[in-house]
């Protein structure tokens, strides 16, 4: 060691200074840069010992490329094994590992120093807690923004919510990264000359600068610096520790995008041992152009002249890197050099022209061979030399599902290969999760979980935020059971010792009882907090058989308990957040610290856990305390932004990385594919906007003030995806390219690489030559269409006599007139309808209310009307409404219009019963009917809605409908259920109703509107009503008492209400069959008013 003791010696030569070497765009970057290393041609002194080699300091830009180099190290060494040198990452700078690698080759007391530097450098800010102060700043910053039109103490923006503040945050946080990338000044914002700017850009940078003072303050008191500052910081005391020892390094693959990567490579400048291997330089590109990528950010090589220019070095003192030994196949160089030339600078695509005349004339000489002959059937054989671009294909599919398809096809076929290597790579994640579904098909590859990270904590806020009974049930089903859990040990006799997956079924089947007995009844609570007095309801609704539907009823008393037990626990667990939420009495919520409601939400996960319910995170997962818990009393929130804030930021976190689907397949993102190779590589998503990325409009800083401040222009970005881009579509012997012509519904752009790459070829007129994948297209298409169609036929079920009912309520009967396939779903297969989850109450709950009503008061008053009929009607109603378990102010206006009918009911009732004798409601009946040839008697029943007899014997049914529209539809088609009520009144099937002639049968309409209520009465006379009815109900007895008559699904125009509303369509799968036009009969017309 250097001023001290001995120079540790080492085998790398240091016969040549510092050199700039450039792997050729076509042939294996890692591979080839292995082959140097194991022959020492990078220092110029031969081949070095395997012990030499670990004092080499090898820096790669991603993890990504650590492996693949350690095994290309590997695969080339003489006998298959070596010692590795130490592989880093730029910018993965540790102190420790830094002393480690440069202390034996540099004075003891220097390195010493260095690595107290190095320890000494300030912590990072957590992305969290940056997030969170940030935002805490930004909605500061838009509170104190004043103009000089406002009065005293008026603010303009008086409502930035925090999700729009996290999401300032988010692109702040973004512009403060790319500052110390670039080690660019960004307080040079606070000297911005913007008093000609538009009124938008002055406040967006007050608010900018705002945040950034309140950033730096926050930083200097917390003694902590950004994650990309502290990097800086390091990496320039690792420069030093380079600079100081005389170990050998290498620096690979790096275009020097990053300031401090930049400064790390220029300080190998005139040192020993010292090498940097560029990826992909172009030195194909004419030295006019080559200097006309100054000027534009775009292009490929932009970064990598950038680099050259700061290392002072010309593009022709780089050297290329060579090696004897045999690397694994790589593109084609006439493949690269297309490429190259289609990717040339805007301003030069004049020299296009030379080129097209030099692939015409070589085109003249040889033939080439058509695009069958480049994949022919579907296989990767090799592309004929003579083609345009060897091994290359463009895939253009109709629809981003179809592309998957595709590429799934592809790698499938490529992966036949034993020996081969294959790699999608795409920005597109939807993409990337499509072909794994693909592959998933084949048993080639896992599903990504459906559940994103911190879904269950996301929930629960969401939950504990609405209250909905629909959002509650999602929280029950969305947790994992552990076993034993607290409701359940309370029923031990029921459990086995050690059978969790029996648990989670008797879990999963009473969140399906608070789903059933609460969000899908007529009583369904307008909060959660009312989930337990629902599901005690539904046990009364069992109990009394008003609950009619089958899964109420096979229900056990004891399983509603334990579903009740269970609500109530999750209630309980959820009360750190609704105990905060806002008071119904009161418009307000109350506010409290961001740092507070974490803790509540965390105490809520854990009561959550100890009964039973807990995500799937993992043991070793940090709670959420520990990863959101930031200290930000600025940040003042009512539950309702809690929850959109805690959704912003949990967004905001990275999600880890999907494992390889198969040991041969990779599917990357561009950054992640650096440097690699493959046998085959996919290049997918290639459309503008999605590769690349097109950057819009900074809302923070224009492109004046980006230069100003030391910000390069946004399109550089474009060039570094560029330089992905070119550098995978040369570097791999098969490489398809695809695209998507639709994407999201809309027609899609080509990216402007492929644009760029069939303008070039179809002016060589070879476009042909670079192959379309038409095979691979055809492969798609036919594993989404069948190779015939036959459609099936409307569903025409014929169940044996005995299955079919011989009893039906007229209600069921005017249904059996619409459609019989709603008869042989409802009573043969016994299949109840339930309610859609969360559905909002319908015309079926205010009509059961409104009777319930009607008939209240009609038993309470039957001989007299009294003088407050109005009030006291209203009452019935609010008396029917608390029997139900239901909540008037679920539904706002029935009340309101219920009053209004009232008002005219009261006003009306005394002339109705002028001259009545008796008035019966909601009263019974059922008659037997034995039609000709029939297989025995048929029993209709009914319920009438209200039944007046005169005191001349003469009777009036009613029959109440709560809207105008369904009284007017069923007084035009002749009324079936009001007629066969008329019927059983004849026949004096009514308890405690005489027999007599044909009834008046009339429709009281109770819609509260204007009219507030109104009689209508049938369109005939009831005698012709009735025996119409009555003539086609003993028609369709009998009919269906023969076993060929199928229950068939019938659509007719005189019942469309019934059609558009028939819950069994998709049970006949009525969209695969019918193409009737809207308003044609389907089916027979046998029955109903019309006969």
């Amino acid at each position: 060691m250097t001023g001290g003791g001995a120079q540790l010696e080492l085998g790398f030569s240091a016969a040549r200074g510092s050199a700039v070497f450039a792997c050729p765009p076509h042939r294996p970057f890692l591979p080839a840069l292995a082959a140097a290393i194991l022959d020492g041609a990078l220092f110029g002194g031969g081949e070095p010992e395997p012990h030499d080699i670990p004092a080499l300091n090898v820096y790669v830009p991603s993890q990504a490329a650590v492996t693949p180099l350690k095994l290309a190290l590997l695969d080339l060494s003489p006998c298959g094994a070596t010692f590795l040198p130490r592989i880093r990452v730029l910018g993965d700078a540790d102190p420790l590992d830094m002393f480690a690698a440069y202390a034996p080759h540099m004075d003891a007391g220097d390195a010493l120093a260095l690595l107290r530097d190095a320890v000494d450098v300030p912590k990072p800010v957590g992305d969290i807690e940056r997030r969170v102060h940030l935002s805490a700043a930004a909605m500061k910053a838009a509170r104190d923004i004043h103009s000089t039109r406002m009065e005293f103490g008026e603010q303009l923006f008086s409502g930035v919510t925090a999700t729009s503040a996290a999401k300032i945050a988010a692109d702040i946080a973004s512009l403060i990264d790319d500052a110390h990338r670039e080690r660019a000044d960004l307080a040079k914002i606070d000297r911005l000359d913007r008093g000609h700017a538009s009124g938008g850009e002055q406040i967006s940078l007050q608010i900018l600068r705002a945040v950034r003072k309140a950033w730096d303050a926050h930083k200097k008191r917390s003694r902590r610096l950004d994650r990309e500052e502290r990097r800086n910081r390091l990496m320039a005391l690792e420069a030093a520790f380079i600079r100081a020892s005389d170990a050998p390094v290498i620096v690979a693959g790096s275009t020097g995008s990053v300031a401090a990567t930049m400064g790390l490579m220029e300080a190998l400048g005139g040192r020993a041992r010292s090498a940097i291997v560029l990826h992909g330089l172009d030195r194909a590109l004419d030295d006019a152009s080559w200097q006309a990528i100054a000027e534009h950010p775009e292009h490929p090589q932009h970064g990598l002249w950038q680099l050259l220019a700061r290392l002072v070095v010309c593009r022709n003192e780089v050297s290329e890197l060579e090696t004897v030994r045999a690397l694994p196949a790589g593109g084609d160089p006439i493949r690269a050099a297309f490429l190259s030339e289609a990717m040339r600078p805007a301003s030069t695509t004049a020299r296009w022209a030379d080129y097209v005349a030099a692939r015409k004339a070589e085109g003249s000489r040889d033939a080439g061979a058509t695009a069958r002959d480049v994949w022919a059937d579907v296989s990767l054989c090799d592309a004929p030399r003579g083609t345009l671009a060897p091994g290359l294909t463009l895939v253009e599919a109709d629809t981003s599902q179809e592309e998957a398809v595709v590429v799934a096809l592809i790698l499938r076929a490529a992966l036949e290969d034993e020996a081969a290597h294959v790699a999608l790579v795409t920005p597109d994640d939807a993409l990337t999760a499509r072909v794994r579904h693909a592959l998933a098909a084949w048993g080639m590859a896992s599903e990504l979980p459906a559940a994103p990270r911190h879904a269950f904590a996301l929930r629960v806020a969401a939950t504990a935020t609405s209250g909905k009974p629909e959002d509650f049930t999602a929280l029950l089903r969305l947790g994992l059971l552990e076993p034993r859990s607290a409701y359940l040990r309370q029923r031990e006799s029921d459990l086995t010792e050690a059978d969790p997956g029996a648990d989670r079924d008797r879990f999963l089947r009473l969140a399906e009882l608070v789903d059933l007995g609460a969000a899908r009844q007529m009583w369904r609570p307008a909060s959660m907090d009312g989930i337990p007095a629902a599901l005690a309801r539904a046990q009364h609704a069992i109990a009394s058989g008003e609950a009619r539907h089958p899964a109420m009823r096979r229900i056990d008393a004891e399983a509603w308990d334990a579903a009740r037990l269970l609500a109530g626990d999750v209630l309980d667990a959820l009360s750190p957040l609704t105990e905060n939420a806002a008071d119904p009495a009161s418009d307000a919520a109350p506010t409290l610290p961001f740092r507070r409601w974490v803790a509540a939400h965390d105490e809520a996960l854990a009561r959550l856990a100890a009964i039973g319910l807990a995500c799937d995170a993992g043991d070793d997962a940090p709670s959420l305390g520990d990863a959101f818990g930031v200290d930000a009393p600025s940040l003042a929130l009512d539950i309702n932004d809690y929850a959109a804030f805690f959704a912003e930021l949990a967004r905001g976190e990275p999600t880890p990385a999907a494992g390889s689907p198969h040991p041969r397949l990779s599917l990357l993102s561009p950054l992640d594919a650096r440097l690699l190779s493959a046998d085959v590589i996919v290049l997918g998503g290639l459309n503008e906007g999605a590769w690349p990325q097109t950057p819009g409009p900074s809302p923070w800083l224009n492109r004046q003030d980006r230069a100003a401040i030391g910000l390069s222009p946004e399109e550089r970005r474009i060039g570094q995806a560029a330089h992905d881009f070119a550098s995978l579509a040369a570097a791999a012997p098969r490489v398809v390219l695809t695209r998507a012509k639709k994407a999201n519904g809309s027609l899609a752009r080509p990216s402007r690489w492929i644009a760029r790459i069939t303008t070039l070829a179809r002016g060589t007129g070879r476009l042909a030559e670079i192959e379309t994948g038409a095979d691979w297209l055809e492969m798609a298409r036919a594993r989404r269409m069948p190779a015939t169609v036959t459609p099936i036929a409307p569903p025409e079920p014929r169940p044996p006599l005995s299955a079919r009912p011989r009893r039906l309520s007229v209600t069921a009967i005017e249904t059996w007139f619409a459609n019989p396939y709603a008869i042989y779903a409802s009573f043969i297969l016994d299949l109840k309808p339930l309610r859609r989850i969360g559905e909002s109450h319908d015309a079926r709950d205010k009509g059961t209310l409104y009777h319930a009503a009607l008939n209240r008061f009609f038993e309470a008053y039957p001989d007299r009307v009294p003088d407050d009929a109005a009030a006291r009607l209203v009452a019935c109603l609010d008396r029917s409404a608390e029997e139900f378990g239901f909540d008037l102010d679920a539904a706002p206006f029935w009340r309101p219009r219920f009053a209004r009918f009232a008002e005219w009911f009261a006003a009306t009732e005394a002339q109705r019963r002028d001259g009545l004798r008796l008035l019966k409601s909601e009263v019974g009946g059922k008659l037997k009917l034995v039609a000709e040839g029939a297989a025995g008697p048929f029993e209709v029943t009914a319920r009438a809605d209200r039944i007046d007899l005169g005191a001349d014997g003469s009777l009036r049914i009613f029959d109440f409908k709560t809207s105008a529209n369904a009284a007017t539809t069923s007084a035009r088609r002749g009324a079936p259920q009001l007629a066969l009520e008329g019927m059983l009144a004849m026949e004096g099937a009514f308890a405690g109703l005489p027999a007599g002639g044909a009834p008046d049968l009339c429709y009281i309409i109770a819609s509260g509107g204007e009219p507030p209520g109104d009689i209508v009465t049938l369109k005939v006379p009831s005698e012709e009503a009735i025996a119409a009815a009555k003539a086609g109900l003993l028609l369709r007895i009998a009919r269906f008492d023969d076993e060929a008559t199928p229950y068939a699904y019938e659509a007719r125009a005189i019942f469309r209400d019934k059609a558009d509303n028939d819950p069994y369509a998709h049970l006949a799968r009525v969209k695969e069959w019918s193409a009737a036009a809207d308003g044609e009969d389907v089916g027979a017309e046998d029955g109903g008013g019309d006969e």
